[in-house]
């Protein structure tokens, strides 16, 4: 049972690392969250190597611990499960425990079957056979919803395919104690691997972006309202040479503070006639802050982001009505707190904040604006392009910055 973790876990290891070296082949991949035109050689190669991690498991212990304790120790998993799953998401438990008891029946019934070697084997096969009505549908859908980026999930699902099936093999292989020879140890990794990287390379000539499958690409427009500063923000590892056209280097220091998060690319762009978001403090006492904010005509959402962590918020927006919420943990990669509104009425909103540190507290608000096609001299992406999944994407972002330096 407890070397029945090991193939699992090396098998999401495995799908993880895949996906890190596609990323860094084909950096577009980032901005796809996984979810990949052409991705069925990815998931073949997934396979194949799952394939590898269950089998490598398999053969190396069979000779030590006998395959009927690795057969066993993989049902029991199985069948915790299935059990967990009865209490966490009961309508799933089936996938899991029905794979076990099937397993389980075929095995007791080979054993005590009495009759021709070949119905034994179609007995044993019981478990297999229900399992493959299952769990290869299983990972398909988690790739499906998760993408390739999370195909350590598909992976688990996979390997769990792998610990039921592979105990099938004992009618092929040879006794245990019988010692295998060198060349056939090695054949079958060497196998594996390679048909890994063949599907692997088929997968990066076959799933080339074009007008009908196109690349994904991000792009902002950010400006302060204060400074009448303005600049084309990416956060592309590799921009498109359309989006190139927009950015030029790394340099955030001239972006709002608190805009920037994670890694960016950066360039200068012409300043627009907007407003931009007010936030008019109410009342600064001990650790709560009380503002009022507007956002300006025709602002899909605006964003407040403080240079504290904070505790608590309350919002209330007038016939709207009022809701508290207590936060927990802090953003990385930018400032630590983060609000965001949709569908901010024209009124405003009277927004109460509880912050760790009441000491000079720093705020920016971020109005933002769906399209960047009221910006000068932007020029629509060209057919084999479309915009990327990220927040802050194909936005016109109007910000503004306060600096409040004590309660009174």
């Amino acid at each position: 049972m407890a070397s029945a973790v090991v193939p699992p876990a090396v098998s999401a290891a495995l799908a993880q690392g895949l996906w890190e070296l596609l990323v860094s082949w084909r950096p577009a991949y980032d901005l796809m969250g996984g979810l990949l035109h052409r991705p069925l050689p990815y998931r073949a190669a997934i396979a194949v190597l799952c394939a590898l991690a269950v089998l490598g498991w398999y053969l190396l212990l069979r000779r030590r611990l006998g395959p009927a304790a690795l057969a066993v120790g993989a049902l029991t998993w199985l069948a915790g499960l299935g059990l967990l799953c009865c209490q966490v998401a009961p309508g799933a438990s089936f996938l899991f425990t029905l794979p076990a008891l099937a397993g389980a029946a075929g095995w007791w019934g080979a054993l005590l079957l009495r009759g021709p070697a070949w119905a034994r084997a179609a007995v044993a096969l019981l478990g297999p056979v229900t399992a493959a009505m299952l769990l290869p549908g299983l990972a398909r859908d988690v790739f499906d919803g998760m993408g390739l980026a999370l195909g350590g999930v598909s992976a688990l699902v996979l390997a769990l395919f792998g610990l039921i099936v592979v105990p099938v093999g004992e009618l092929f292989l040879p006794d245990p104690a019988t010692r295998p020879k060198r060349a056939a140890v090695l054949a079958a990794p060497f196998t594996a691997l390679l048909l890994a990287a063949g599907l692997v390379a088929a997968g990066l000539v076959g799933d080339v972006f074009d007008a009908d499958r196109p690349q994904r690409t991000h792009l902002a427009y950010v400006m302060d309202a204060g400074t009448r500063t303005a600049h084309w923000v990416s956060a592309d590892a590799d921009p498109a040479r359309w989006t190139r056209q927009y950015v030029s280097g790394h340099d955030v220091s001239a972006l709002p503070a608190g805009y920037a998060r994670g890694t960016l690319w950066t360039g200068p762009a012409p300043a627009i006639a907007a407003e931009g978001p007010r936030a008019d403090v109410l009342a600064h006492r001990a650790d709560t802050l009380k503002l009022h904010v507007t956002a300006g005509k025709g602002t899909r959402s605006v964003t407040l982001r403080f240079d504290r962590p904070i505790t608590h918020a309350t919002a209330s927006a007038g016939r709207f009505g009022s809701v508290g919420v207590p936060v927990t943990g802090t953003r990385t990669g930018t400032w630590p707190a983060e609000i965001r509104f949709r569908g901010l009425p024209a009124q405003g909103v009277q927004l109460t904040v509880r912050l760790r540190d009441k000491d000079r507290i720093r705020l920016t608000v971020i109005a933002e604006t769906d399209g960047l096609t009221g910006v000068p001299g932007f020029v629509p992406r060209p057919p084999g392009l479309v915009a990327a999944t990220r927040e802050d994407g194909d936005l016109t972002a109007v910000t503004r910055g306060y600096t409040l330096t004590g309660p009174s």
